[in-house]
């Protein structure tokens, strides 16, 4: 019931309505996947409002490619495209480059992506190419 309600808030465009809800989860719903992944979504989708196209994005990364904020912003849009290798190639770029940023938002958003894909290959390259520039 809990998680039907999170993810009708998200499907009206109720991105706060809906972080509220993920705010007050109930402890047997903590490590729930299923709203895990759906808390990701909803930090990608927050971090794109008012940001630039993907394609706006892009060009700013080829004239700065130390853009934090362009680089995070590209990764949300290629999360929410479906482009989730190219999403984690930007995040660990900017893991190594600009740790700090954003609250360590590069990583978070690497684990957010983990959690909404599961598993796989894609997922067990990626998070030891996380830990081993984190360590």
């Amino acid at each position: 019931m809990f998680v039907a309600q999170v993810q009708l808030k998200a499907a009206e465009g109720d991105a706060e309505g809906a972080l509220a809800l993920l705010e007050r989860t109930p402890l047997e719903l903590a490590n729930d996947a299923e709203l895990a992944a759906l808390r990701g979504r909803l930090a990608f989708s927050a971090a794109l409002t008012d940001a630039p196209s993907a394609e706006a994005l892009t060009a700013q990364l080829e004239a700065n490619p130390n853009d934090s904020a362009a680089r995070y912003q590209l990764a949300a849009h290629q999360v929410l495209a479906g482009e989730h290798e190219a999403a984690l190639e930007h995040l660990l770029t900017l893991l190594k480059r600009d740790r700090q940023y954003g609250d360590d938002a590069a990583r978070k958003g690497m684990i957010a992506i983990f959690d909404l894909l599961g598993g796989g290959e894609l997922v067990s390259r990626y998070r030891a190419k996380m830990l081993s520039s984190l360590y």
